[in-house]
């Protein structure tokens, strides 16, 4: 088997939860791919990340930055606060990151030109 393929996660609300329950299930059914990181800026998070989905918790922080300077990680899923998707968005494309981006891009026309 191939090296799995490795992934970040940033966000742990709903839309997170929905892309983190579908990476678990395609781990567990076909060994593809690892989460490697989830970032939250919620401390209560860290707990429901392992209670949910068996994530250790030496796999959170809390802060996305971490996850975009990653350079271990084979993709990024951005899915924080809709306010976050740009700021967040830019930022792994500039750190030249794959990058799988929840929408809206951004909150405003004129940025996303």
């Amino acid at each position: 088997m191939s090296t799995p393929l490795k992934v970040g996660v940033i966000g742990f609300g709903r839309a997170a939860k929905v892309h983190i329950k579908s990476l678990m299930r395609i781990k567990n059914e076909t060994g593809i791919l690892s989460i490697e990181q989830i970032a939250s800026s919620f401390a209560e998070d860290k707990q429901g990340i392992k209670d949910e989905f068996g994530i250790e918790s030496n796999k959170w922080c809390d802060d996305y930055k971490h996850v975009i300077e990653n350079k271990d990680l084979d993709i990024i899923i951005s899915a924080g606060a809709t306010d976050t998707h740009y700021p967040t968005n830019i930022a792994a494309l500039e750190n030249r990151q794959h990058l799988f981006a929840e929408k809206p891009c951004a909150l405003e026309l004129t940025k996303m030109k």
